[in-house]
């Protein structure tokens, strides 16, 4: 994030302005709730990133050649739109083809040059964190780090990325040597240093959290948090009071727990 706390608001008139575009799409963006009423440089700047992002991704999904068409789609997303689209990866668990495990330690490895940790792995892939950003579609060699010594080599390529302002989390599929990962997932098993992804006790978790909040309404709250990183009423606020300040609070304090268990 470029900007901080502290950074000067806008009127619409400023903002228009300084994006060089006219005084109605300023008014329009704000009035559809693209952007909030009380315009600053991180919600502007907010709103430019994922933009582009999703510019990216038209560009990349226009120009791409028509035997491609058969793959799964290639997606580059923001932060947000991944911690709010993580529920449903999580609800399809039981339909993946392989089953997914998060490690019970830490995990690191490579993917060309840009050194990740491990947040999830199965036999067909790996998702990771790192800093340096990622191209969907790129496929390059793999390595991970095995605890007691020795490296699982492969190739992967990047399914999907999601951008967040400090670090980013992407999904790669393995395309060649893949026994090397299924061994090494074989390998973690039996020295019980995997546990399997979303458990029957977690899920009751999470639904438990989130009980009675409609889908919608956490997804305009987890995109309200992001954007002004604020507190409940900051939030509560931004959406006009669509949504109670009890169903904001409970999302927020969800969002915390996750990323807390992720980091560690």
């Amino acid at each position: 994030m470029l900007f901080s706390d502290d950074d000067l608001r806008f009127t619409r008139e400023d903002a228009a302005r300084a994006l060089d575009v006219p005084i109605e799409a300023i008014d329009a963006l704000v009035e559809h709730g693209v952007l909030p009423r009380a315009l600053d440089a991180r919600a502007i700047e907010a709103f430019l990133r994922d933009s582009l992002i999703r510019l990216y991704h038209a560009t990349a999904t226009a120009t791409a050649p028509a035997a491609a068409k058969s793959e799964p789609q290639n997606v580059l997303r923001s932060m947000p739109e991944y911690e709010a689209e993580s529920r449903d990866r999580r609800k399809a668990t039981n339909q993946r083809a392989a089953p997914r495990y998060q490690p019970a330690r830490q995990l690191t490895g490579t993917f060309r040059d840009v050194h990740f940790s491990v947040q999830q792995i199965s036999a067909s892939g790996v998702r990771i964190r790192h800093e340096e950003t990622l191209r969907p579609n790129d496929d390059q060699r793999v390595t991970i780090a095995l605890p007691g010594g020795g490296t699982a080599v492969f190739r992967a390529r990047v399914v999907w990325s999601s951008i967040g302002s400090s670090y980013c989390v992407s999904g790669l599929r393995v395309t060649a040597n893949g026994e090397q990962l299924a061994k090494t997932v074989d390998a973690l098993k039996r020295m019980k240093l995997l546990k399997a992804e979303d458990s029957a006790d977690g899920r009751r978790k999470g639904r438990a959290a989130l009980a009675g909040i409609s889908d919608d309404d956490v997804a305009s709250i987890i995109r309200a948090h992001r954007i002004l990183n604020t507190d409940a009423e900051g939030v509560f606020d931004y959406l006009d009071g669509r949504v109670g300040i009890d169903s904001i609070r409970k999302v927020i304090a969800w969002l915390r727990q996750t990323r807390s268990a992720e980091a560690v």
